[in-house]
């Protein structure tokens, strides 16, 4: 995986298709046009799987204009969905302070940074109050994959700006469950409505860093 990872983190085509799951390009030509070259080619999926402690797994299923994330790990071999970015997208599966971890934990096993921010960014629940610095990290990792021209990445920072930001989307710690997203605009399989196993998943985030007590949003360096 790491090879393939290396390929890929340097390439406009990847980059282009794996944005057009999140990204709106009607209004951005150049970046329109790539995707619909990408279109008439056969379409050739990829499965990039990273590692944590305690034989955890994400695991990320990107074909062109759609992803499904998935967690894994040695107490049930079957994969749990935890987020898709596709015509039904489900996406808003982070806290910021949990991205924070997960991400810091993974540049330092995989690298680069920026690459890792970018690919996992678009699973972040972004709020009011994290909105900033979500696109601070947007536009610094776009910048550094060095594949965007300054006016695409205003365009990707521009939709981000107007979609993303979840306004009836707040984060509820439940005994039993830990934090559960709650709101109308809460696209998120980390629902207790939905069919998520909270306990399962709790581990990871607790193995990556990302685990959190009532009433804080982890960020472990403080940054």
């Amino acid at each position: 995986m790491q090879t393939l990872w290396s390929e890929l983190v340097r390439s406009r085509a990847f980059w282009v298709s794996y944005l057009s799951a999140g990204v709106d390009f009607a209004d951005c030509p150049t970046l329109l046009a790539d995707n619909r070259l990408l279109w008439s080619e056969p379409d050739c999926g990829v499965l990039l799987t990273f590692g944590f402690p305690d034989s955890h797994q994400l695991r990320l299923h990107i074909s062109l204009g759609e992803h499904r994330l998935e967690h894994l790990d040695t107490d049930d071999d079957t994969p749990q969905l935890v987020g898709t970015m596709d015509g039904h997208q489900m996406s808003d599966l982070f806290q910021w302070g949990e991205f924070r971890a997960v991400t810091r934990h993974l540049a330092r096993a995989f690298g680069p940074a920026w690459a890792i921010e970018l690919l996992l960014s678009f699973y972040v629940a972004v709020t009011a109050d994290c909105a900033e610095e979500h696109a601070a990290v947007l536009r610094r990792s776009l910048e550094a994959s060095g594949v965007f021209s300054g006016p695409e990445i205003d365009h990707i920072l521009a939709y981000s700006r107007r979609v993303a930001v979840r306004q009836d989307f707040r984060w509820l710690y439940t005994a039993g469950l830990g934090w559960a997203a709650e709101g109308r605009n809460a696209y998120c399989m980390r629902h207790p409505r939905c069919d998520f196993d909270f306990a399962r998943f709790g581990r990871f985030l607790a193995v990556a860093g990302g685990d959190a007590e009532p009433g804080a949003l982890l960020d472990p360096t403080g940054g």
